[in-house]
């Protein structure tokens, strides 16, 4: 079958013998940039259903090879593909494994790549039939497709929309046999009890495919009661409105199977890979022109970016030297006379101080939030901050300036005086620990001796009011100029 994209051209038909295969290699040599596909349909087919061990990369080729290696099925024309994954103890996948055995196929293939004809993959329709059916909405686990035409009956067992075997078989030519078809779909079934795919009690949809709805079927009475049976036609399954007709000398499910290969799907390929070689030389230098192509672009959109990057600082370079030599012809004569000079320290001190006193107040609440965070009988009432120097000039010289902080504190209702006190210990020790603290008192808002005499436990003599008062200052962190 010949096409040019997806438009239909022509058909040509040859026997299986040497001498038509002289004949397929000259036709081939007409159409030397082709694309060659071979779909097969044959009865001697091989499908084996495994679960493997879920592994990726590199380690699921090694793990499929050697599984296919130990397959005695796999002789040149072998294919495997993942159906889906088993969640049991562990994560487990389940692999289709299937096999061509047709010695003219292999032969024809080992012609044409002697010839150089490309081979881009050989395919089975009853790997391609899930694709055909993928739009065919239908909620049963198990389905069985049968269809016969040519001689032939094929049955198609699909779980979960995932083909898992397929047969094909060869009729009498005068017809088919209903008994003998009967029989095999039983067969089928206990072929699927026995291989855990279908239980006793569920159901098997039994889908017969016909060119007319009312060509064929089987009564109810040769069938298990299991299996519920159902009569479609081409149309209903395989073809689509949009699709053209169907030519006069293409049977319906070839027709339908060329359209999934020509689309190109998915499909597990049975070429060898000597044959694939060639196909797979032809695509990598592809892929380098045009890995080459997009690189050299992308080379050039990047020296384009970078010359105009280039001439934007250039710009911005000349602007800038415009204006410093602008304001450089432009500066007054700066002076300052010797009885100036006391005023401008005076003003720079003060600057100083205005600078350092803006971020004062971080670190005396920081050293409030590290000493009075978690505190269960007392709560902060108010705090004071002022920053100034020392008043007693005496003692200190006036460059020395102190961060002054004053908190009142009052007793939460539900602290027992145990717990205050202790609490209160605890908390002027951590005051007095701190590396920033250089000056504490204590001021109660009562004196102590103005309280009534308390007998029992002394210690209860010293606790402080319910609002009592700390007074800190702070070490200076750097000290003025003079």
């Amino acid at each position: 079958m010949h096409f040019r994209g997806s438009r239909y051209l022509s058909l040509n038909v040859f026997a299986a013998n040497a001498e038509n295969q002289l004949l397929l290699l000259d036709l081939l040599k007409q159409y030397a940039e082709a694309i060659v596909y071979f779909l097969t349909d044959v009865t001697d087919e091989q499908y084996h259903v495994e679960v493997l061990p879920h592994v990726s990369g590199a380690a699921r080729k090694q793990l499929l090879a050697r599984r296919l290696a130990a397959w005695p099925f796999a002789q040149g024309l072998h294919a495997v593909h993942k159906l889906d994954s088993v969640k049991n103890v562990r994560k487990e996948e389940r692999y289709l494994f299937s096999a061509i055995h047709y010695p003219p196929l292999r032969d024809w293939l080992q012609a044409l790549q002697q010839q150089t004809i490309r081979v881009r993959g050989v395919y089975t329709q009853a790997l391609c039939f899930p694709c055909v059916i993928s739009s065919l909405k239908t909620a049963d686990t198990h389905c069985l497709y049968v269809y016969f035409e040519k001689q032939q009956l094929r049955m198609h067992y699909l779980y979960k929309a995932k083909l898992v075997f397929s047969r094909l078989m060869t009729l009498s030519f005068n017809g088919p046999s209903y008994s003998r078809i009967s029989n095999e779909v039983a067969q089928t079934r206990l072929y699927l009890i026995n291989q855990q795919w279908l239980h006793e009690n569920e159901p098997l949809h039994l889908v017969w495919l016909s060119e007319d709805v009312d060509a064929i079927g089987l009564s109810t009475g040769q069938l298990p009661a299991s299996i519920k049976q159902t009569s479609k036609t081409f149309a209903d399954v395989i073809l689509r409105p949009h699709q053209a007709r169907v030519p006069d000398q293409i049977s319906v499910v070839d027709w339908a199977t060329v359209q999934v290969v020509l689309r190109d799907r998915h499909l597990p390929n049975f070429a060898p890979e000597a044959n694939l070689l060639g196909d797979r030389i032809q695509r990598a230098k592809r892929n380098i022109s045009v890995a080459g192509g997009v690189m050299i672009s992308a080379c050039l959109v990047i020296g384009l970016l970078s010359q105009q990057a280039i001439k934007n600082t250039q710009f911005r370079i000349q602007q800038t030297n415009t204006k410093i030599s602008q304001w450089q012809s432009a500066k007054p004569a700066w002076g300052f006379a010797d009885a100036d000079l006391p005023r401008l320290q005076t003003l720079s001190l003060g600057i100083q101080r205005i600078e350092s006193a803006a971020r004062l107040p971080d670190r005396a609440l920081a050293m409030l939030q590290e000493v009075i965070t978690n505190q269960k009988s007392w709560r902060v009432k108010k705090i004071e901050w002022h920053y100034a120097p020392e008043l007693d000039q005496a003692a200190q010289p006036d460059n020395l300036w102190y961060e002054h902080v004053s908190v009142t504190f009052s007793k939460k209702e539900t602290a027992t005086a145990v717990n205050a006190h202790q609490e209160w210990q605890l908390l002027l020790d951590q005051f007095r620990q701190h590396p920033d603290l250089f000056e504490l008192k204590e001021i109660h808002s009562s004196p102590i001796s103005d309280r009534p005499e308390q007998q029992g436990d002394t210690r209860q003599l010293s606790l402080p009011d319910d609002q009592p008062t700390i007074h800190i200052r702070l070490r200076t962190l750097e000290k003025a100029a003079a």
